[in-house]
């Protein structure tokens, strides 16, 4: 073990972590921005930094399934107990633009997780912060604009409120690997159609920043 941890944080003992799902440039300097960084390592399936006061790590730019289980293998392979998993999502029921949701039911149709449904065991009282809406069912997809018959079916069956690409495997390999797993989503459009549009762009950006911001705030309390 640490081979991995160590070419991304620099170490084989990687303090809790904040994953960020899809791309996320502006939040990441925003947020974290004034810490220390102690170490870096910038690659083609994710980037990894080692930050002190408080001790964090953070992995950014996790798009799809193959990444996000990457990312989680390589906190395993650095002894990493926690870690925070923030990403977008897309509304299938009307939620408003920067709404910060935590689903309870989730399947995976990404190729990692696709066996059966996923109830992973988190309760409202035990979040780092409140979500506009906790609960609620989600799917995780191979790619934003992937259809087939099967998805298809999946959605018209499961009914799921929201759809991302990463969430089913972050949950599936952080419960198959032992590291404590709290996760939010952010709704970043609705069916495609705000995709587009800046004004709606910026306001799921703003509130990445404040979900962020208060992340962060906790793990230096």
């Amino acid at each position: 073990m640490g081979k991995l941890s160590e070419t991304y944080f620099g170490t084989d003992e990687v303090p809790q972590c904040i994953v960020l799902g899809g791309y996320q440039e502006a939040p990441f300097r925003e947020v974290f921005g004034d810490l220390k960084t102690e170490f870096s390592c910038e690659s083609s399936c994710f980037s990894g930094y080692l930050f002190s006061d408080p001790p964090l790590s953070v992995i950014k730019n996790v798009y799809g399934a193959p990444s996000a289980y990457e990312a989680v293998k390589t906190l395993k392979d650095g002894n990493c107990r926690a870690m925070t998993f923030v990403g977008y999502a897309q509304s299938r029921v009307g939620h408003e633009i920067g709404e910060v949701i935590v689903p309870t039911r989730i399947k995976g149709l990404d190729s990692i997780s696709n066996e059966g449904e996923l109830k992973p065991e988190v309760s409202k009282e035990s979040l780092m912060v409140q979500p506009d809406e906790f609960g609620g069912r989600h799917l995780s997809k191979q790619a934003v604009t992937y259809e087939s018959q099967e998805v298809d079916r999946e959605i018209e069956s499961f009914e799921p409120h929201s759809i991302d690409l990463e969430l089913a495997t972050i949950v599936k390999a952080s419960n198959n690997l032992g590291i404590d797993c709290q996760f939010y989503l952010i709704i970043s459009d609705r069916a495609f159609e705000d995709l587009f549009d800046e004004k709606k762009k910026n306001r799921k950006i703003e509130s990445m920043i404040e979900l962020l911001t208060k992340i962060k705030s906790r793990f230096a309390s």
